[in-house]
């Protein structure tokens, strides 16, 4: 049936009493495959991605850390901002300016088109706030 209908045919199962088989172009058959593994896989995507800040960076990291979360909103991809202090004084010495510099990157990610979805918390030794996308703008 399948050489009078110059068709292929293709094993689709074999487990169970017999065989399950269709006749069907067999290119067309790997072709969708290949597309629903595809789907699948863009579906697993990340819905959240994290960006880790200091308090004692550098400008030219902030910026690189900027740039990298601007990418991940324009992806439409959350972003959780955390910054981490380590062990001991850094965490009592440097607080005020670790909540600054967070409130600086925050706000240049609102003036790209982010919002906040959740503002600045404190968990143990480290500050999060979360930005969701928007209408995200390419920044030069």
């Amino acid at each position: 049936m399948a050489r009078a209908a110059e068709l292929d045919l293709v094993q689709i199962s074999n487990k169970g009493d017999f065989p399950v088989c269709k006749i069907i172009d067999f290119y067309v058959f790997k072709f969708q495959q290949k597309k629903a593994q595809k789907a699948s896989i863009k579906a697993n995507k990340p819905l959240q991605n994290q960006i880790k800040l200091s308090p004692n960076m550098g400008q030219h990291d902030l910026k690189v850390r900027e740039k990298k979360a601007i990418g991940f909103l324009g992806k439409k991809i959350t972003v959780k901002v955390v910054m981490e202090f380590r062990r001991g004084r850094p965490f009592f010495r440097y607080k005020e300016e670790g909540r600054a510099c967070l409130q600086a990157f925050i706000n240049t990610l609102e003036a790209c088109g982010g919002h906040v979805k959740q503002n600045i918390k404190e968990e143990n030794r480290r500050m999060v706030a979360i930005i969701d996308p928007g209408s995200i703008k390419k920044k030069n």
